[in-house]
């Protein structure tokens, strides 16, 4: 037989005073998946509720850089908050995929809160000649 307790109308303030003397510095990192397959890579990276527009990937020196920027709602001023667990998002994480890539390699696609990114095992990053300037 299962005891039945009531809740305490009061817990809601409980748990804000509870919040408010814990740290309030909390960590955002992207969760990260990696999978290999016979020919290519397959990066799975969790960004639940953030909009394509809000993510900005690049690729430079063989680094891929993912940024997810993303505010909140405009808060109306006339409304009294009693607790806001929503917040703005401001994260950037770096992989290392190597320097044979362009980003035509990479294809990208976000879906149901995951963005995946697919790219060879090879890169076919072609070379380039430099010219030196004679001053």
């Amino acid at each position: 037989m299962y005891k039945i307790t009531r809740r305490s109308p009061f817990r809601v303030f409980d748990e804000m005073f509870d919040d408010f003397f814990k740290d309030s510095t909390r960590t955002t990192y992207l969760a990260t998946d990696l999978k290999e397959s016979d020919n290519d890579y397959t990066l799975l990276v969790d960004v639940p509720g953030v909009d394509k527009e809000n993510l900005r990937l690049t690729l430079d020196n063989g680094y891929l850089t993912i940024e997810v920027s993303q505010t909140d709602e405009v808060k109306d001023e006339n409304e009294r908050y009693l607790r806001q667990e929503r917040r703005s998002v401001n994260v950037k994480r770096s992989y290392y995929v190597g320097e044979t890539f362009t980003e035509e390699d990479i294809n990208a696609s976000l879906e149901s809160g995951v963005l995946t990114l697919k790219f060879p095992k090879e890169g076919t990053k072609q070379e380039v000649t430099k010219y030196i300037e004679i001053k």
